[in-house]
């Protein structure tokens, strides 16, 4: 049984950033959660800019999503660019005419993904990597 993948868009001044969850009961091998990811991506900066133009401010040329996928206890870390070309590309069906890179980063330990975060060493790490990757996500909470 597969769960569901959800876009949260909490009301707020700012514009909204990419909030998706998908509690899978089992993953398949060859199963990648990169193209969903992207999709989720691509789904949350338009409806950014529907949110933008509906109260009358420009639509963003670009906007970056951080994201985080975990499989087990091993996790992975994203930076998806969307911009305007590609989102209207997406929307037409069309193949956009220009490349669009997803930065991911895979922690350098050994044994990784399968241990995941089973070894003391590889905890200490992984969180290291959670701290550095707090400087892409951007706070709700009130200022």
């Amino acid at each position: 049984m597969r769960g569901r993948y959800q876009a949260s868009f909490p009301r707020s001044r700012k514009q909204a950033p990419f909030v998706s969850a998908s509690p899978k009961y089992y993953v398949l091998a060859d199963e990648e959660p990169d193209p969903q990811l992207i999709a989720h991506a691509i789904a949350a900066f338009q409806q950014n800019n529907r949110t933008r133009e509906g109260v009358c401010r420009p639509p963003l040329e670009s906007q970056t999503f951080p994201a985080i996928t975990i499989t087990g206890t091993a996790s992975t870390f994203y930076k998806i660019t969307v911009t305007r070309e590609l989102s209207k590309a997406v929307e037409g069906g069309i193949y956009p005419q220009i490349t669009t890179t997803v930065r991911k980063f895979v922690p350098p330990v050994a044994g990784y993904p399968a241990e995941g975060m089973v070894p003391l060493e590889d905890r200490r790490l992984l969180f290291k990597c959670y701290e550095a990757f707090k400087q892409f996500v951007v706070s709700l909470s009130p200022q």
